[in-house]
């Protein structure tokens, strides 16, 4: 079965792979049912230095790790208030650094080995994300 796409800028398109990737805000109104595991997979981001911290996609849940306790990573842009990312350490050595998507300003958050954390955004843009540790 064709992968279906659904996107603001070009529509319903069908693609080659499997199931319905939909590249919008999407907004439900009633109830929604999900099943099974709410995962991004989109694999694992490592983190890098200072000045070349690698921007995380804007998958909801996302995987890093670490070489270095100073190496981090950025959030992107947050599209509007709301919004949640859910960040889990898989390193059972080092620290990850969090910033935003600028890599300017104050560290979000210093994310422990084998840690996670929630973010959520206040505002659109660079600056509206806070976050903890939750576990």
């Amino acid at each position: 079965m064709p992968k279906v796409k659904i996107s603001d800028s070009q529509g319903i398109l069908q693609e080659p792979g499997s199931g319905v990737q939909i590249v919008s805000l999407l907004t439900s109104v009633g109830s929604m049912n999900t099943k099974g595991a709410f995962y991004s997979g989109v694999g694992t981001t490592t983190a890098l230095a200072t000045g070349s911290f690698p921007l995380l996609s804007s998958a909801p849940v996302q995987t890093v790790d670490s070489a270095n306790n100073a190496h981090g990573v950025r959030l992107p842009d947050a599209a509007a208030a709301g919004e949640i990312m859910i960040i889990r350490n898989v390193d059972s050595a080092q620290d990850v650094v969090i910033r935003n998507s600028t890599e300017t300003g104050a560290v979000l958050l210093t994310l422990g080995e084998g840690k996670t954390a929630i973010f959520f955004s206040t505002a659109s843009g660079a600056s509206s994300w806070t976050g903890s540790t939750v576990d």
